[in-house]
């Protein structure tokens, strides 16, 4: 099994206590509220209109103030996710720039198992604070690898001068391909036209946007380099995929996983194309391993219920979309099949209060079918 392994490393600070920020001067009490702005006597000033020594005063404020954050986030993360991400909000509203929050919200998204999320963070915190200390954790989750050993550590990253402006090159790159600016994405990527990372980022524009052939033929090239050839492959499904050819794409998710058996991305790809063509066992099995390496965890525990539902398994159905509702991962869907399922073992009124709930979640092209049914069925004995 091949992982692709980069060290980073998260922040380790001691425990504190976090309370308002009140700054007594003379007669003034003063209310941090952002970075440019305080409350002082009720007023809200701006900062740099304040005397030098007040404006000081202040900024070193904000500093600690931060620090107390962080160390109170830290604490709660696992057990108080919800507290951890107020202090963290509120740490960034004092310092946008300060890395400690940025890496902490990561986390809170990782435990989340939201990995959407954590790395759209990671790239907003990369643009607001320039650090490298994000590149290995945005390559990781591009990987979609939500077990790397990258997010235990955020410190002691060690890159040379030039390992690192090519990396800096293709997460600015990566930006610009997320914000479908092409071209730039283009210009950023060939700035290290012979760092491997960033022409395959180079191949893949060509391949997906721009110029099928050729992007195809340099990014076959890559199958042979035992570094790139999973991400190879599973960029050339994508643009088969693209095209419409199922048959290659399957082919090139096959290779991408023989090559890393751990590619949660090409599994969760594979599963949406087997259940595209009818092959729904096929594709709850790839579900099923995306949901235990929590990989897209929300949408494969939901589409776990629905493949379910779809083999006629209707209390394995039940009973995931029971478990994500329960898990507070549901949606109108999750509901839809619960009740479905619900119906083929006979709980009428069951199904109907999930199919409501449904509607109410704004599925309510249903409500002319399930309306009259519902007013006239009735649970069997």
């Amino acid at each position: 099994m091949k992982i692709i392994r980069i060290t980073t490393a998260f922040f380790y600070l001691g425990l504190f206590f976090f309370s308002s920020q009140l700054i007594a001067q003379s007669n003034k009490r003063i209310k941090l509220l952002d970075a440019n702005h305080v409350l002082l006597n009720g007023d809200s000033i701006k900062i740099n209109s304040l005397d030098a020594k007040l404006q000081k005063d202040i900024k070193e404020r904000i500093v600690s103030t931060c620090k107390r954050n962080i160390q109170v986030a830290l604490t709660s993360q696992n057990k108080q996710p919800a507290k951890a991400y107020h202090f963290i909000k509120n740490t960034l509203l004092l310092d946008s720039t300060f890395l400690p929050a940025h890496a902490v919200l990561v986390r809170l998204y990782l435990n989340k198992k939201d990995s959407t999320q954590a790395l759209s963070t990671a790239l907003k915190a990369y643009e607001a604070t320039k650090s490298e200390k994000f590149l290995p954790i945005i390559a990781a989750l591009e990987l979609g690898k939500e077990e790397d050993s990258s997010y235990q550590k955020l410190n002691n990253i060690e890159l040379s001068d030039i390992e690192a402006s090519a990396k800096l090159s293709y997460v600015k790159g990566l930006n610009y391909y997320y914000n479908e600016s092409l071209d730039k994405a283009m210009v950023a990527f060939q700035e290290n036209p012979d760092d491997k990372l960033n022409a395959l980022g180079t191949a893949t524009v060509k391949l997906l946007h721009q110029d099928f052939e050729k992007g195809r033929e340099d990014m076959i090239s890559f199958l042979s380099d035992s570094l790139f050839d999973n991400i190879a492959a599973y960029q050339l499904a994508l643009s088969y995929y693209k095209r419409k050819d199922i048959t290659a794409t399957l082919k090139y998710l096959g290779e991408a996983l023989e090559t890393d058996s751990m590619m949660l991305t090409a599994y969760y790809m594979r599963a949406h194309v087997f259940h595209e063509i009818g092959q729904t066992s096929n594709a709850l099995n790839d579900f099923k391993v995306c949901l235990e390496k929590s990989y897209k965890y929300q949408e494969a525990l939901n589409n776990i219920a629905v493949c379910n539902y779809e083999l006629e398994k209707y209390d394995e159905a039940e009973q995931v979309a029971s478990k994500a509702i329960n898990e507070n991962h549901a949606t109108a869907m999750t509901y839809l099949v619960r009740g479905n399922s619900k119906e083929m073992i006979n709980k009428f009124s069951d199904a109907c209060e999930d199919w409501y709930k449904a509607v109410d979640l704004g599925m309510t092209d249903i409500l002319p079918l399930i309306k009259n049914f519902c007013e006239t069925h009735s649970d069997t004995e």
